[in-house]
């Protein structure tokens, strides 16, 4: 089922909630619209969340928090059953533009990209902590993602992801290279044990995290005119069997051990967002542009 996003809202933002069923958050304006995908039924709202442009969404929905960062750096948190802010939110220090932002499943550390670093910020405290200290670790971070147990964080960096242990303070474990591309998102499988990225060479790229990072095999993504196509976002399966990825015009499904192509879709614009049900059998993604496809079976 395709539609067009809800009264022009433009999604940034899905998951599966607790129900199992795929939930989209976006914006309209200065809006945050979030609804169930299936229905189009809206299930919060807020008006004028932020006085700009908003950027970046991200939300733990099993304790009902939802955070966004608007363009002026400014980053607020939700709870999405009352339906109303939390706190008076948070300015990010010495940032501007770019990032997006990740929430650790525990719901007590937020990752937040910026055009000078990648900060930690502890939700509580409202502590801020750039990784690698006070010069962080380079411009415009994007695409980042929090291991299942929260102890990790992967960085796509300039022709490298960085791997980041969340201690007190956090420490680098790990610069991997990515072959003849630039990354673009990353994802942990459910286990913690398997990083991959997408990549501008349209390959998705692993790594084995138990295994002292060997690089694994890459997954390899063709267009219908046999080019290699960027890959801009990637999921695992709660089981970790399937990987989505998503870029220029297409969805591929894939054996996540053997790297089989089980799966090709053609899609009419690029696919920027992914979340599968939690039992597997369905995929939830968003195409730029403002269009949802709610479901797609596995």
């Amino acid at each position: 089922m395709k539609f067009e996003a809800l009264n022009g809202a433009i999604p940034l933002y899905i998951a599966m909630s607790r129900t199992g069923q795929p939930v989209a958050c976006g914006t309209r304006n200065e809006d945050i619209v979030c609804w169930d995908v299936p229905s189009k039924n809206v299930i919060s709202e807020f008006a004028s969340a932020h006085s700009g442009p908003i950027y970046a969404i991200a939300a733990c929905l099993d304790s009902h928090i939802l955070a966004s960062r608007a363009t002026d750096g400014t980053l607020l948190l939700w709870n999405t059953d009352q339906h109303q802010r939390i706190g008076r939110g948070t300015k990010l220090k010495n940032t501007r533009f770019t990032g997006e932002i990740a929430i650790t499943n525990d719901s007590k550390t937020f990752v937040v990209g910026s055009d000078t670093a990648v900060l930690l910020m502890d939700l509580k405290s409202g502590r801020q902590t750039p990784l690698g200290g006070v010069g962080g670790i380079g411009p415009g971070s994007r695409g980042f993602a929090v291991s299942p147990d929260g102890s990790r964080v992967a960085v796509p960096q300039r022709r490298t992801v960085a791997v980041w242990r969340l201690s007190d303070p956090p420490t680098s474990e790990r610069i991997l290279p990515i072959d003849g591309g630039l990354p673009w998102q990353v994802a942990f499988r459910s286990d913690g044990k398997v990083l991959a990225s997408g990549s501008d060479n349209g390959k998705v790229h692993r790594w084995d995290l138990a295994h002292d990072f060997k690089s694994l095999a890459p997954f390899v993504t063709k267009s219908d005119s046999g080019h290699d196509e960027p890959v801009y976002t990637v999921a695992f399966s709660p089981d970790g069997r399937i990987l989505a990825a998503g870029g220029t015009g297409a969805l591929s499904i894939f054996d996540a051990n053997s790297g089989q192509l089980l799966r090709s879709k053609k899609m009419p614009s690029t696919v920027g967002r992914l979340a599968f049900a939690p039992d597997g059998n369905s995929l939830a993604f968003g195409l730029l542009g403002g269009k949802l496809e709610s479901s797609i079976e596995i």
